[in-house]
């Protein structure tokens, strides 16, 4: 039988950071995709309120260059303020702006595992803003306060994060059925 784990979030990143200030422009050749938090709604990435960034007014730095497993949290903003999304890709170089922290997982977890773990916790980052006058920011130091259970075997982290993804897509196809009907 496989050993179970708890650790604290911050134990598990390999890395954390707010996004960047986009420079906006339009969808060209020196033009980067950029998230915010309209994008991040229910659990997924919506692509449709996202814009684009002009790499020649201000460079992005690589670590800031999105990668498929990373997870996104809203970190400002009533309302919109503790949203939890897993990045599934894009075919275009995605970053995220300044109201979004990307957390990437460590090599001790899989990156799926952790995005669906966080997810359960959504609720609780929601109420961890501070400040005042609508444009409340995520308490960084309350991502200490949550723990993550896991199996030490990431072999069977993956087939628990993947049995899951499974499900989603299934009810996501469910979702768009009905929505034909």
């Amino acid at each position: 039988m496989n050993e179970w784990k708890t650790k604290r979030l911050k134990e598990l990143l390999s890395f954390e950071k707010k996004g960047i200030t986009p420079a906006y422009t339009e969808k060209g050749n020196n033009a980067i995709l950029v998230l915010n938090q309209k994008c991040n709604r229910d659990f997924s990435i919506r692509f449709d309120a996202a814009q684009y960034h002009d790499t020649n007014k201000k460079g992005v730095p690589a670590s800031l260059l999105l990668r498929k497993g990373d997870i996104l949290i809203n970190s400002t903003g009533k309302g919109t303020l503790g949203r939890v999304a897993q990045f599934e890709g894009s075919p275009y170089p995605t970053t995220i702006d300044s109201h979004m922290l990307l957390l990437r997982p460590a090599d001790e977890i899989d990156a799926l595992y952790l995005g669906y773990a966080l997810k359960q916790f959504q609720a609780v980052l929601m109420t961890k803003g501070i400040g005042s006058s609508g444009q409340e920011e995520l308490d960084k130091l309350s991502l200490n306060d949550i723990k993550i259970s896991f199996p030490g075997d990431i072999n069977q982290q993956r087939h628990i994060a993947r049995s899951l993804h499974l499900l989603d897509i299934k009810i996501e196809l469910n979702r768009q059925l009905n929505d034909n009907l």
